[in-house]
C-alpha cells in the first residue's frame, strides 16, 4: 500500500495509451461489479456485479448479482445473462474453461449465497444468452470457506483461493482482526468435483484474492491483497500441486488478477509478459467507500507485471524496484474518473482495456489503435 503523500500525486485519470479513449460505460446497468473476464475467441467480455453488496459482503462485512455479456469487439452491446435455475446468486470471482474455440464454455462462479459460500458451474450459450446451470461445490466449509477467484484447469478441475477463514458474517470480531491486521490465514483449494477430490495446495496467504493458471499450465500465480504482492508458485501437471516455495512481486495496491495474452511465455513455458493486476491504492478509502459508496470515490490502480527490467511511466510508479520483474501501469486515478478498481481485464491484440468497480457503477472501457 502506498503512503498518502504518493497518492496525492495521482491525476483525475493516467494511461500510457497515445490517442486512447477512456469511458465510463453502462453506470445505468451495471453496479458493484467484482470480476470481468475476456473470451478472446470471440471479442466479448462477462461481466459479475451484485448491486446490494454495499448491505452485505462476506468479506467486508456488509449483498445479490447478475452476469452480463459485454461484445465489445463487435456491437458494442451488453445484455444479461439468462439463468436456467433459481439459485440464491451472489457472483465473486468468476472464470471460463474451454477445450477449443468450438467446444462448450464452462463458468466457474464463486458464490456468495445466503446459505454459505459455493462454487456454482454453468454452460454458457452465447447464442441464447443463457447461463446453464450444471452444479454447485462445496464440502462443508472444509476447504471451500470463502472462495473468492477460481483458475479452471478443466470442465471439472479448478483451483479457488480462499480469502479469509473466518467470516464477517459468522465471526465479525474474527473477521476483522484478519482482514486489519493482514493476518495470513488464507489458501488455495485444488478441486475436482468428477471424484469430490479437494485438497489444499498453498497456505500462508493474507487475504488470497485473484488466481490464475498460465495457458502453459507451468505456473499458477496467487495475489496476497493482505501483504500488497503477487506470488507466483510452479505447478505440477501430473498432480496438479503447487511448489512450496514461491517467487513474490510487490507492488504497490490490493489486487485480483487476469492474464492477457496466453502467447507470452518462454520456452519454459513461465510468463514473459501479460499478467494484469488490478486494484486498491488506499485501503482508508477503500473502506470508506464500502460504507458510502454513493459519495465516497477510493483511488484505482490497474498494471502489468512483466519479466524483466523496465521502467513505469506513470506518475506514481506501480512497484518498487526489483530484480526480476516490474510493473507497467495500464491506468491510474485519484477515484474521480474512476473509483474501487478490482479486475483489469486486457484485450492486447484489440486494444481494449476493461476494468471493474468493486463500489461503483458501471465498468471502466479503455480503447487504443493498435
Amino acid at each position: 500500500m502506498i503512503d498518502m503523500p504518493t497518492k496525492r500525486l495521482f491525476l483525475r485519470e493516467w494511461h500510457p495509451f497515445d490517442g486512447g479513449s477512456a469511458d465510463i460505460r453502462f453506470s445505468d446497468t451495471i453496479k458493484y461489479s467484482e470480476d470481468i473476464v475476456i473470451d478472446n475467441d470471440r471479442g466479448i467480455a462477462i461481466i459479475s456485479f451484485d448491486p446490494g453488496r454495499s448491505e452485505w459482503n462476506t468479506v467486508m462485512g456488509i449483498f445479490r448479482g447478475s452476469l452480463y455479456i459485454y461484445d465489445y469487439a463487435a456491437t458494442g452491446t451488453i445484455k444479461k445473462l439468462v439463468l436456467t435455475d433459481t439459485i440464491d446468486f451472489h457472483p465473486v470471482g468468476i472464470n471460463f474453461f474451454r477445450n477449443s474455440p468450438q467446444s462448450k464454455t464452462r463458468l466457474f462462479v464463486a458464490n456468495h449465497q445466503r446459505t454459505g459460500t459455493t462454487v456454482a458451474v454453468f454452460d454458457i450459450d452465447y447464442d441464447l444468452y443463457q447461463a446453464k446451470y450444471i452444479t454447485t461445490v462445496f464440502d462443508n466449509n472444509e476447504t471451500i470457506v470463502s472462495p473468492n477467484s477460481i483458475a479452471p484447469v478443466s470442465y471439472t478441475q479448478f483451483y479457488v483461493t480462499n480469502d479469509h477463514h473466518y467470516l464477517a458474517r459468522t465471526r465479525p470480531l474474527l473477521s476483522k482482526i484478519e482482514t486489519y491486521f493482514s493476518m495470513p490465514w488464507g489458501w488455495v483449494t485444488f478441486v475436482d468435483f468428477s471424484s469430490t477430490e479437494h485438497q489444499i495446495v498453498a497456505t500462508n496467504i493474507s487475504f488470497a484474492n485473484g488466481i490464475v493458471m498460465t495457458p502453459t499450465g507451468k505456473e499458477v500465480i496467487v495475489a496476497s491483497s493482505g501483504h500488497d504482492a503477487v506470488y507466483i508458485y510452479q505447478r505440477d501437471s501430473e498432480t496438479n500441486s503447487l511448489s512450496g516455495t514461491h517467487e513474490t512481486v510487490h507492488v504497490n495496491f490490493d489486487h485480483s488478477l487476469d492474464i492477457s495474452d496466453p502467447t507470452v511465455f518462454d520456452a519454459d513455458g513461465r510468463f514473459l509478459r501479460g499478467l494484469t493486476v488490478g486494484g486498491h491504492p488506499s485501503i482508508i478509502k477503500l473502506v470508506q467507500a464500502v460504507h458510502n459508496p454513493e459519495s465516497v470515490k477510493a483511488p484505482s490502480w490497474v498494471a502489468e507485471i512483466r519479466r524483466g527490467a523496465g521502467v513505469d511511466p506513470a506518475p506514481c510508479p506501480a512497484a518498487p524496484q526489483q530484480p526480476k520483474f516490474y510493473a507497467r501501469t495500464l491506468y491510474q486515478s485519484n477515484g474521480e474518473h474512476f473509483s474501487t478498481s478490482t479486475t483489469g481485464a486486457l484485450d492486447s491484440k484489440r486494444g481494449r482495456l476493461l476494468v471493474a468497480s468493486l463500489y461503483g457503477k458501471g465498468i471502466l472501457d479503455i480503447s487504443w489503435k493498435v
